[in-house]
């Protein structure tokens, strides 16, 4: 809650996107509060503590188009740029795009079943040319297999679709910290 009188402040952020489109992000905070307060035309007020220092461009892998635009415009509510696939062949060959970059592929957002080539089969991909960017995996129907091939690989976690932005970015935000990346 920010109190009148308390040493309140104001930060206003744009950032234009592309020539076509321009984001607004308002940061209030108090000396009581030091939780930013975005706010977001579409969602009204809400208040998230983001510690996303190292997290400026995520790769959002789905083969359903409803889905992989939803993440994106989470993503994008919360100020961070996005690029999208909708299988796993295509998301290696933009990440290889990407690699030497100034925007490279912090994160990638990834479904576990899709056509031509399988979100964990593009993770043991990575892994086994030595990428070790984070992966968070998306589904709405985990099994056994496939939780204990997620699990062993280092710098994964999961998320159980349908979700909310908060818990995304929770979840984005564990993935991250502490280590380095």
């Amino acid at each position: 809650m920010v109190y009148p009188g308390d040493g309140v402040g104001a930060l206003n952020y744009e950032a234009h996107k592309n020539s076509l489109e321009m984001c607004r992000t308002n940061i209030i905070f108090s000396s009581r509060n030091i939780k930013p307060c975005f706010e977001s035309p579409r969602h009204g007020r809400r208040i998230i503590n983001m510690n996303l220092n190292h997290v400026r461009h995520v790769l959002v892998v789905d083969d359903e188009k409803w889905m992989r635009l939803s993440v994106i415009a989470m993503l994008e509510n919360e100020g961070i740029s996005t690029s999208e696939a909708d299988n796993g062949r295509i998301a290696l060959n933009i990440i290889a795009i990407h690699m030497n970059l100034p925007n490279r592929i912090d994160l990638i957002v990834t479904d576990v079943k899709m056509p031509v080539l399988s979100g964990v089969d593009m993770l043991q991909m990575l892994r086994e040319q030595g990428n070790n960017i984070p992966v968070l995996v998306m589904s709405s129907d985990f099994n056994d297999d496939i939780l204990l091939e997620i699990n062993a690989t280092n710098n994964t976690e999961i998320i159980e679709k349908p979700f909310k932005t908060i818990q995304l970015i929770a979840k984005i935000e564990g993935l991250v910290s502490g280590i380095g990346y």
